[in-house]
């Protein structure tokens, strides 16, 4: 497997509350065995569950383990793995925070 930082991904992330992002996808990732196309979704994190809505509509979920970063990250990324000619998603570190939500 290849891994790599996919800050291309992503171009914008806004904080909406205290546990739920605005992210702009740039190329189809898998993310808790979903294909997510381009565009933009609502992230939302309670506890140990993540949602990815895409307007009303849920795209994908996944159980994560929330994981402190030894500082802010300077951009949204998404952390893939190569796996055959797909990109899944096995991370997001989120802009401006400490957070970093690793799939499980």
């Amino acid at each position: 497997m290849i891994r790599f930082a996919g800050m291309f991904l992503v171009l914008a992330l806004s904080v909406v509350s205290a546990e739920t992002y605005t992210l702009e996808i740039y190329q189809p990732v898998l993310l808790g065995g979903k294909q997510l196309k381009s565009g933009e979704y609502k992230l939302d994190v309670q506890g140990s569950n993540m949602t990815l809505k895409k307007g009303k509509v849920l795209a994908a979920e996944s159980k994560v383990k929330v994981e402190t970063l030894g500082q802010k990250a300077p951009a949204t990324r998404l952390i893939c793995d190569k796996v055959g000619d797909n990109l899944q998603v096995s991370a997001i570190e989120l802009k401006g925070s400490t957070t970093k939500l690793v799939m499980e």
